[in-house]
């Protein structure tokens, strides 16, 4: 059963998911399969929720699966349009 990023939030795995190779690559695969605007509403998505639940973004850029994800987070976060982009709706804001 391949779940949603949606699903992923809901049942508050983003974290476990993004430290696990297979978890991990299933949410490298979902943002790579997207559209621009698609992409940017799930990482939005993603990040909103680690922020709510205070994850700790540098352990997780340190691990050996996340940091992928995460470097993935800031390539494609941004790409739709600026004032979409989760830096600045989700972090800053």
């Amino acid at each position: 059963m391949d779940l949603t990023v949606r699903e992923i939030v809901d049942c508050d795995l983003v974290v476990r998911f993004v430290r696990d190779q297979n978890g991990s690559r299933r949410l490298q695969g979902i943002l790579d399969s997207v559209g621009p605007r698609e992409c940017v509403e799930a990482i939005s998505m993603l990040m909103q929720h680690l922020i709510l639940k205070s994850a700790n973004l540098v352990l997780l850029a340190e691990c050996v699966y996340g940091n992928y994800l995460i470097q993935l987070f800031f390539e494609k976060g941004g790409g739709f349009k600026p004032e979409s982009s989760f830096i600045s709706d989700s972090v800053f804001c």
